[in-house]
């Protein structure tokens, strides 16, 4: 449950609140231990939970980087499930959509089929995962999820720049994505014409 409050916190309106020490797994219950020292965890920047942050934090970062009207845009719910809500935030075709569940960390493997507002044939990565979907000619997202694990989605032609799931880190422009992929489908289609 963890990880979809970070979600949820770093991804959605406003400026994201983490408790100080959280992605070190410290707990801030009641006094004392709300003052835990955080350098007592020699600070293991390899913690699950500070993965996690790092991660939530260069898919907000690139989308706002790449347009800074993301933060114009409100979160708002798209999808209620049986034990799952995901949400959008961002412009259209360019959004970021977050997927959350409430199902315990020992609960088995399901597949939600969820409508978005992504074009169908776009091709969306889950950036937690860096697996890619492809939504259907219905407008559908097929998710795979498992283990109450939160899922975080975003157009794979605009990952070049974000520095995860194999991409670069790099300070690259919207100009230039739209521009490479437009180059990108115009070879597609040369090709497949001949």
């Amino acid at each position: 449950m963890a990880k979809n409050i970070l979600v949820f916190t770093m991804l959605f309106d406003g400026i994201p609140i983490i408790y100080q020490g959280q992605e070190q797994h410290l707990s801030g219950n009641s006094v004392p231990v709300n003052r835990e020292a955080i350098w007592h965890t020699k600070y293991d920047t390899s913690t699950e939970l500070y993965q996690l942050i790092a991660k939530l934090n260069r898919i907000r970062n690139h989308a706002a980087h790449l347009s800074a009207d993301y933060f114009e845009d409100s979160t708002h719910p798209i999808f209620q499930g049986g034990s799952e809500l995901a949400f959008t935030k961002g412009v259209q075709g360019r959004q970021v959509v977050m997927v959350l569940s409430t199902q315990s960390s020992t609960s088995g493997a399901y597949q939600i089929d969820m409508p978005v507002s992504y074009n169908a044939g776009t091709v969306v990565m889950n950036v937690l995962s860096c697996k890619n979907y492809t939504v259907d000619n219905q407008g559908m997202l097929h998710v795979d999820m498992d283990k109450g694990e939160p899922r975080v989605f975003y157009p794979a032609q605009y990952m070049d720049g974000i520095g995860l799931c194999g991409y670069p880190d790099s300070n690259v422009s919207l100009t230039t994505l739209k521009t490479q992929n437009e180059k990108t489908s115009a070879g597609v289609q040369s090709t497949s014409g001949t």
